[in-house]
């Protein structure tokens, strides 16, 4: 395919160019200091003895910007004079005719004397489709192509409100390989999997997306995981099922602020490094992680399987030490090319020289970068003003929201990043919607709608981005406009305004809608120091919750398609589970002081067999069940109630699992393994007939996973049924064996490891000394 180079910034070129001339010459070439030898780019100094030297200029313009090179040439003729040279090459990514070529062989007379030595964008291309290692190494090039960018755009790699192929292929333009990015495909193409750890805003997610676009020459599907362990579970089984190539991306696996503990339930910790096993073993799977470095060690120290495996996931650091002064010089050159930015900003950049104070800051950091470059983010402000702000950024990056949130944006758009905030999730418009209107009842609502119409669109493109989803099942009716917060940033940001406040947490819990919501503001009230959360706040969030306990939860997770062979992300509308209900609800209960008539009616909840059968029921509307009743098990063990409310507790649960065997059959191995947690927890007695009972349906559990053909399933149950025989001292011999059969059977029938197909070629180009202010010199020649 033809390239017209619009994805490169003037370096990724001159870097291209290097390449394809080191395999076309055979011999290396050297990046020189711009400025300090004047019209040099590349210079072939590795030549025998008597060769001649030749100097490179590489000139990257727009297709249709002839007229702009022959401008440009005119003032390179000046500098040529005054160097030592035998021979003058150049080579540009505009299309030159022959007559072009005798045209610039005029305003070049006599340092450059024949077409040969000049390469327009047709012979840059020829030389691309012979040395194919080149094109695959500079992944920049190749995935700016329409069929890719509509491959990324589909995948959601990047945070863009109402994403276009244009939209996609800017972001892409941002994009600086650094060392880290060979290090960890050296990883990847070594282990099938990597996690990439780093501080925060560091550039994890940016890395793991420059990892993703470089399989796609491979034909790998991308896959950005947005659920839990399971959902990439069930997306590998069916790329191996479908023998489809499969690269995922599962960013913030563990949480993006905190360790998140239900990112690793129960046996979720098995399941990941079962995944990761998987992973080394097939040549069509590929699996990124990333996390915060702090995060992975505080998931370490709470889950066993991860202390004690922790050597086997394979650590790639991004740090600030990958980011030398060049690499540092191109990403903040690019973030502002390439930005939305107006000129007369980066004027102010240019004439203060403020890139040099950045690239030498010690608090450098490419998320501050991608804040300053966003034009929403200083709009308000004044080119004079601009410079000053960025010195700020950079001089306090932990106030990096501060301002805009205390003085440029509307009280309305305050509350909407609260609202958002209390979700946890991404936010319908609807769901927003309605909490502005909760939150300013003396406000006509059709006036709320306009204010939140206008905070939206003050917000979007800093604070939040807006997208749209389809609902789970239906991919062709994009049905939900949603909101996101624009990075961890932002909603760590906004949680320190509300943990700063208790009227916060009092307005939002008055105003509730959802469970989700409580879900957070509860955990912001249990954090917050004695005495700081007043009763009044306890029995406001007690009383909401009654209110809002049947609305349905919303959660995004990627849905297969009917054949199986590729993945969308999806909004899924579903009811609550009870047992999460009510967990929470006695978690508030806790906090309140003076019992009432509703804390005897919340407690009932679970004394009643009744109550728990409908907990136990939602185990057969969703495989996600068992998580929240677990949770609700293992915080009633460990209460001190007496022991007549305990003996109460018992009897009912015993009750409802019986007549919940009873009744369906517990045939299911997270269904039998909940119910004995229960029984194990606390402390439940039963007769050995019970017990057997209880059992009835493993036989026919067992079968069914081993059917089901899913090694991901074999690992999963596997471990599962290790820890019930230990839990309820029982023999599992046979049905272990009929599992690690199917784990050696599926393991056997892997083919042979294939040679990998990911290219080992390193770049060629040597950079000798970046001269920054050159470099910089060309960010008011982005629109040639």
């Amino acid at each position: 395919m033809a390239y017209d180079f619009s994805s490169l910034s003037p370096t990724d070129f001159e870097q291209l160019v290097a390449d394809l001339l080191f395999h076309e010459w055979g011999t290396r070439l050297e990046s020189f200091k711009e400025g300090k030898d004047g019209g040099i780019d590349l210079l072939n100094s590795r030549s025998p003895e008597n060769e001649p030297t030749t100097i490179i200029q590489c000139k990257r313009y727009a297709a249709d910007k002839l007229s702009a090179l022959k401008s440009s040439l005119k003032e390179e003729v000046k500098k040529l004079k005054k160097l030592k040279f035998d021979r003058y090459v150049l080579v540009t990514s505009v299309p030159l005719s022959k007559v072009n070529k005798e045209d610039i062989i005029k305003i070049l007379s006599p340092y450059c004397d024949s077409t040969d030595d000049i390469y327009g964008g047709t012979e840059v291309n020829a030389l691309i489709r012979n040395y194919p290692t080149v094109e695959r190494a500079h992944f920049k090039l190749w995935v700016g192509s329409t069929a890719i960018l509509e491959r990324v755009l589909n995948s959601k790699i990047f945070t863009i409100t109402e994403a276009t192929i244009a939209s996609t292929l800017q972001e892409i333009r941002k994009l600086v390989p650094h060392p880290g990015l060979q290090r960890s495909l050296e990883i990847l193409n070594q282990n099938g999997h990597v996690l990439i750890v780093g501080n925060p805003g560091i550039g994890k997610t940016t890395l793991a997306r420059m990892l993703l676009c470089h399989y796609l020459k491979d034909d790998y599907s991308p896959v950005w995981v947005v659920g839990n362990i399971d959902e990439a579970w069930s997306l590998v089984h069916g790329a191996i099922t479908g023998h489809q190539k499969m690269v995922l991306v599962y960013d913030d696996f563990l949480g993006q602020a905190k360790f998140e503990t239900d990112k690793l339930d129960k046996n979720e910790d098995k399941s990941l490094f079962h995944l990761i096993d998987e992973c080394s073993k097939s040549p069509h799977i590929r699996l990124i992680l990333t996390t915060r470095e702090y995060i992975l060690e505080d998931a370490k120290n709470q889950h066993g399987t991860l202390w004690d495996r922790a050597g086997d996931l394979k650590k790639c650091t991004v740090s600030v030490e990958d980011y030398g002064t060049g690499t540092r010089g191109q990403i903040l050159f690019n973030h502002l090319y390439f930005s939305d930015l107006p000129d007369s900003k980066l004027s102010k950049v240019l004439k203060t020289k403020i890139y040099s104070k950045i690239l030498s800051h010690r608090n450098f950091n490419p998320r501050v970068i991608e804040t300053i470059s966003k034009n929403a983010n200083s709009r308000q402000l004044e080119d004079d003003k601009f410079v000053e702000y960025i010195e700020k950024e950079f001089n306090n990056p932990s106030k990096l929201w501060a301002h805009p949130f205390d003085r440029e944006i509307s009280p309305y758009s305050r509350q909407l990043l609260v609202v958002l905030w209390s979700f946890g999730r991404a936010a319908t418009f609807d769901e927003l919607m309605n909490g502005l209107i909760a939150l300013n009842p003396a406000v006509a609502p059709e006036v709320i709608e306009k204010e939140f119409e206008d905070s939206l669109r003050q917000l979007d493109g800093n604070f939040v981005y807006t997208f749209r989803l389809p609902a789970a099942w239906h991919p062709e009716t994009y049905k939900y406009r949603v909101v996101r917060f624009q990075n961890p940033s932002v909603r760590e940001f906004i949680a320190s305004q509300v943990q700063r406040s208790s009227s916060w947490i009092l307005r939002l819990a008055e105003t509730l809608q959802n469970i989700d919501q409580l879900d957070e503001l509860l955990e912001v009230a249990e954090d917050a120091d004695s005495g700081k959360v007043s009763q009044s706040v306890w029995r406001t969030l007690r009383e909401s919750s009654l209110r809002v306990e049947d609305e349905k939860r919303k959660y995004q997770m990627n849905c297969g398609t009917h054949d199986g062979m590729a993945s969308y992300p999806a909004l899924h509308v579903v009811p609550q589970f009870k047992a999460h209900t009510s967990l929470q609800l006695l978690k508030i209960e806790k906090n309140i002081i003076a019992k009432d008539a509703c804390s005897g009616d919340i407690l009932d909840r679970i004394k009643k067999s009744e109550d728990w059968l409908s907990v136990l029921f939602d185990m057969q509307r969703s495989y996600d069940a068992h998580r929240p009743i677990d949770r609700l098990v293992e915080w009633i063990s460990v209460q001190n109630w007496d022991h007549v409310t305990i003996n109460k507790i018992r009897e009912s649960i015993k009750t409802a699992l019986v007549e919940y065997a009873s009744d369906r059959n517990v045939g299911d191995m997270w269904n039998i393994t909940t119910v004995f947690n229960c029984i194990s927890l606390l402390s439940i007695p039963i007769t050995s007939g019970e017990k057997k009972f209880l059992l009835s349906g493993l036989s026919e559990a067992i079968d069914d996973i081993v059917r089901n053909d899913d090694v991901g399933t074999f690992h999963e149950q596997l471990d599962l049924l290790k820890d019930l025989e230990k839990k309820i001292d029982e023999d599992f011999e046979q049905y272990k064996d009929l599992l690690e059969r199917a784990i050696e059977d599926h393991d056997s029938g892997y083919e042979p490891e294939l040679a990998s197909e990911q290219n080992d070629f390193v770049s060629s180009y040597t950079e000798k000394e970046m001269d920054i202010d050159q470099l910089f010199s060309g960010l008011m020649d982005r629109n040639i």
